[in-house]
């Protein structure tokens, strides 16, 4: 029974394959490894670009060598150069940071022209790389015993203790930073403090424990910026300009990287949460204004969250964008009458949806064009159909004329232009240059569509409201301020301009009129050519988007609360009864304030002038770290190794290798892998592995043996991947070849071994894996909702080296998902699989039924919560409670949403984000063919399924055991309600796991 046991587990290598799967990625996001970069050096950076973006890159490498000088004069500088990746595949804004395995920065060139958080900035990429390198500054320190176990280890990350401080407080610095060293940033503009006038107002400030990622309330992960950035402004403005750097060398020294009001204390004598606290009752109901933010104001949604660019239709309803948290985002259509709302379609933005003349809605939304390319282009959608009108134009914030022809920016490397094209998509035509230090956004077609209001961003912080021709010239300015003036909107007249502007510290709707076109009647006696403008709000929090009804009786806009963003409407006063907040000329080119340069250079005219040279990998692919490694091994004593991994900066080649052995026998288990992405499709892997088993036995007259098995494994495949917003999709097809051979401990045993199994037996084999999803996962849900997920694994394999007998597998999934809005937080969602897996007998390892499906975490090494995936699993029973080589399960489960929780856990490095219920049906059977019973894959007695199903329900929580990294936790219990011929563990069987079950 030994010898056969051991027979049938000698193929029971499944790692490389799941090591395969598990390496397939969606790419969303990430920066191209087949592009052709380069490469210049800097005294602390190598900037790696690619040539579209050679001078931002320039520009970006000037910038970050002057804040490398700001930032050393404040905090510790990092060790050794720092690798600066600077993208334009993507058309969003962003960057990250990270210590790991070397210090790397990767800032994408589009400038955060449309972003309403980060719009307050003097040069973008001043702020974007002060932010970034900050992170640099901050996370590579480390002191005391952390930094004696670097000079052990090297760059491991579980040595790195400024990795363990919540993203607050990480962020929060951050953002700190970049305010304190440009001048502008988030901490200077006017975002944060009408986010803390709307929670003051509604008694909601938050305690630090409830600052996580992920926070399932609004604001959901910008909490950590937002709050986190005016913690860490209150310790500065409250204990000096030293005492943030003080803080950062007090936890990179720390113990326990947890105790962070220890530190505080260490570093300047207050703990965070005294500090914290102490600001929390500084701020008071008083700061919010009471009243209507406009005359007549009536809001029309309440779902909060996220609105954006509300449009008037002609039957006088209003479209607009939202991400409600309940579902992903969309456009909606509302009437203000009646306040009756529907949705009419998902969008993978929130963008304007322009009403057209012919009718359907013209909008722009990003979508991917290639595997690592995101561009965002023109669609429209007519009855319920979406219709592509460009392909990687890179075009946002559209607006459409009676006539069809759409006025739109356009994205180019590290700026933004307006351009003009026909109402088919037709060519595409500059309107305005593009500029680092001059960009554009917002344009909106007069009335009678002879001119074109939008918004000019200048160097220094300046944002204008200008009108121009339709060819691009100006023809006035509206409004200039060192503010954030935006989203102008015309009156239904042609005579002026609403738009938002934030002068005068808070987000008002204002109104400007054209030289002579009602300035008399809003001014009384100006000038022909003066500008007039008056604000028309009085808003407690922040008011947005304003939009005139096509009568001109009325005024749309978007109202900031506590809880997100809302539509209303108000009346729009005429020109005769609005207040003026003054005259002024627009010729010649106004005159406003500065205040001050730039603290870091003067990055518009600084470039490095550098030899750009072609990129190589391998300075990054020498491995800086071991992490040690403690398992059980073979022989049944501890086994002792390390491992160790690298990656270089823009993903060509990425690498990892452990190796272990058990002194008493001495087994050495050992496995490394590559992936190549050089090719950018498909992904190549290698993955070359050996481990040890060891059977022990007993002879029929009771004398023991011992059988041990050394296999090696080898893996090359490639992958394919074609990621979209509503869509994922992957194949992978490889090649394995097994050698394995039995080592027998004694010559009893040798002798008792089968012919078939002495020498090295080689096994090669072949394998196709796929996966398709077009799941759909809001912000607040509890489980994926309305798509469908399968995946599909087939394996054959030949027994010996002359090609046969071959074995062959197939195993496939299908899972189903529908969201259903009765009642909660989030959607109820019934969810449903279905999984089969056939084989034939000469496998090696049999299919098991049973047991509880989902992930594994490893609490403490050695410790691990939950069992893995198990696609024939039933709860209630053991994992191998039936085996065979035909398996079958299904499992029905109605998942509710039970309560956001939110909350952190006092000081504990612990956060609690949501929790849902789940009732569950699982059935489910392995068994064997008649053909294959006495096969090594099959000790069943019968030929057919014998069901095993249960019943029983799950609490699920989802929770940050570590501030921001969220796990989904399952606690359960099941009922067995049909044996099928297997005694179950007992009549309720109770379950701790983690993931979800499907």
């Amino acid at each position: 029974m030994g010898l056969q046991r051991l027979a049938r587990r000698a193929g029971r290598l499944g790692m490389i394959a799941a090591a395969v799967t598990g390496l397939t990625t969606e790419a969303a996001g990430q920066i191209a490894p087949d592009a052709a970069w380069r490469t210049i050096r800097t005294e602390h950076f190598h900037v790696h670009f690619t040539p579209d973006v050679e001078a931002i890159a320039r520009r970006a490498a000037a910038v970050a060598e002057s804040a490398y000088v700001a930032l050393s004069a404040e905090l510790r500088p990092p060790r050794g150069p720092i690798d600066l990746i600077v993208a334009d595949n993507v058309d969003f804004t962003n960057g990250s940071a990270t210590p790991f395995p070397t210090n790397r920065v990767i800032l994408y060139a589009r400038p955060p022209v449309d972003v309403q958080t980060l719009r307050f900035y003097d040069d973008w990429t001043t702020i974007l790389v002060t932010h970034e390198l900050t992170h640099i500054f901050h996370l590579d320190r480390a002191r005391g015993w952390w930094g004696g176990a670097q000079r052990l280890f090297g760059r491991n990350p579980a040595f790195m203790p400024n990795l363990y401080l919540p993203s607050w407080i990480k962020e929060g610095i951050a953002v700190y930073y970049e305010t304190r060293l440009t001048g502008s940033g988030r901490l200077a503009a006017s975002q944060n403090p009408m986010v803390v006038r709307a929670a003051a107002g509604a008694g909601a400030l938050p305690g630090l424990g409830d600052l996580s990622l992920t926070s399932p309330t609004f604001l959901g992960g910008e909490i950590a910026y937002a709050y986190g950035a005016l913690a860490i402004a209150q310790i500065g403005a409250t204990q000096g300009d030293s005492a943030v750097p003080r803080f950062i060398e007090a936890t990179s020294r720390g113990l326990i990287p947890f105790r962070l009001d220890a530190a505080a204390r260490r570093a300047f004598g207050a703990g965070l949460s005294d500090v914290w606290e102490a600001w929390r009752d500084s701020v008071t109901r008083a700061d919010v204004r009471a009243g209507a933010p406009l005359p007549a104001w009536r809001e029309l949604t309440d779902a909060g969250w996220a609105v954006q660019a509300p449009r008037w239709t002609a039957d006088g309803r209003l479209v607009y964008a939202a991400n409600t948290g309940r579902r992903v985002p969309g456009v909606y259509r509302v009437d203000p009458a009646t306040g009756e709302e529907h949705r009419l379609g998902r969008r993978n933005a929130l963008e304007p949806n322009v009403p057209l003349a012919g009718g359907g809605l013209l909008y722009a939304q990003p979508e991917f064009i290639g595997p690592y390319t995101i561009r965002s282009d023109l669609w429209i959608e007519e009855d319920g159909r979406e219709r592509r009108l460009t392909t990687g134009a890179r075009l946002t914030r559209p607006d459409a004329r009676a006539d069809g022809a759409i006025v739109a920016v356009q994205g180019v490397a590290g700026s933004a232009r307006l351009v003009r094209l026909g109402r088919n998509g037709g060519p595409v035509v500059p309107l305005t240059e593009a500029s680092a230090d001059v960009q554009w956004t917002e344009p909106r077609w007069s009335p009678d569509g002879a001119a074109i209001a939008a918004v000019r961003w200048m160097r220094g912080g300046i944002t204008e409201i200008v009108v121009l021709d339709t060819l691009g010239g100006v023809r006035h300015v509206l409004a200039r301020d060192r503010a954030l003036n935006a989203a102008p909107s015309w009156a239904p007249d042609g005579a002026s301009v609403v738009y938002s502007s934030d002068r005068d510290g808070r987000t008002e709707i204002w109104r400007a009129w054209l030289p002579g076109r009602g300035a008399e009647a809003a001014a009384g006696d100006a000038e022909p050519d003066a500008v007039v403008r008056a604000r028309l709000s009085d808003a407690g929090t922040g008011l947005f988007f304003p939009e005139p009804s096509r009568d001109g009786a009325r005024l749309a806009a978007v109202h900031f609360r506590a809880d997100g963003y809302h539509l209303g409407v108000a009346s729009l006063a005429p020109a005769d009864s609005a207040t003026p907040d003054g005259v002024w000329s627009t010729t010649p080119a106004l005159a406003v304030p500065v205040t001050g340069p730039l603290v870091i250079g003067d990055s518009g005219a600084a470039v490095d002038s550098g030899t750009a040279t072609p990129y190589s990998p391998w300075r990054l692919l020498v491995p800086r770290y071991w992490t040690p490694v403690v398992r059980q091994g073979a022989g049944g004593a501890l086994a002792f190794g390390g491992l160790t991994s690298a990656s270089d900066a823009v993903g060509r080649h990425a690498w990892s290798a452990q190796a272990s052995v058990e002194p008493g026998t001495g087994f050495v288990d050992a496995d490394a892998s590559w992936r190549y992405g050089r090719f950018g499709l498909p992904l190549v892997d290698v993955i070359v592995a050996q481990f040890w088993d060891r059977d022990r036995f007993t002879f029929d007259d009771g004398e023991p043996g011992t059988l041990d098995e050394q296999t090696r494994r080898a893996y090359t495949g490639l992958t394919f991947f074609r990621p979209r917003f509503r869509t994922s999709s992957s194949l992978s097809v490889g090649a394995e070849l097994q050698a394995a051979r039995f080592v027998p401990r004694s010559a009893r045993v040798e002798a008792a071994l089968r012919d078939d199994l002495r020498g090295t037996r080689l096994t090669p084999g072949v394998r196709l894996a796929g996966r398709w999803s077009n799941v759909q996962t809001p912000a607040l849900a509890v489980s994926p909702e309305d798509g469908l997920t399968t995946t599909a694994t087939l394996r054959q394999r030949w027994l010996d080296r002359d090609g046969g007998p071959i074995t062959r597998s197939a195993v496939g999934t299908v899972a189903a998902y529908r969201g259903l809005p009765i009642g909660g937080f989030a959607n109820h969602v019934i969810a449903a699989r279905a999984a089969g897996g056939w084989q034939d007998g000469r496998a090696t390892s049999a299919f098991g039924a049973g047991g509880v499906d989902g992930g594994a975490l490893d609490l403490l090494p050695g410790l691990p919560i939950g069992g893995g995936a198990r696609p024939f699993g039933v709860r209630g029973f053991t994992p191998t409670s039936q085996e065979g080589t035909v398996a079958a399960a299904g499992t029905v489960e109605w998942r509710a949403p039970l309560a956001i929780i939110g909350r952190g856990l006092g000081r504990l490095p612990l956060f609690f984000d949501r929790s849902s219920l789940v009732a569950f049906g699982d059935v489910g059977s392995a068994w064997c063919t008649r053909g294959d019973l006495g096969e090594p894959a099959c000790r069943a007695s019968a030929d057919g399924p014998r069901w095993m199903a249960s019943t029983g329900g799950e609490l699920v929580i989802e929770a940050a055991p570590i501030y921001d990294l969220a796990y989904r936790f399952r606690a359960g219990f099941a009922v067995p309600v049909r044996e099928g011929g297997v005694t179950p563990p007992s009549r309720v069987s109770f379950h701790l796991t983690v993931g979800r079950s499907f």
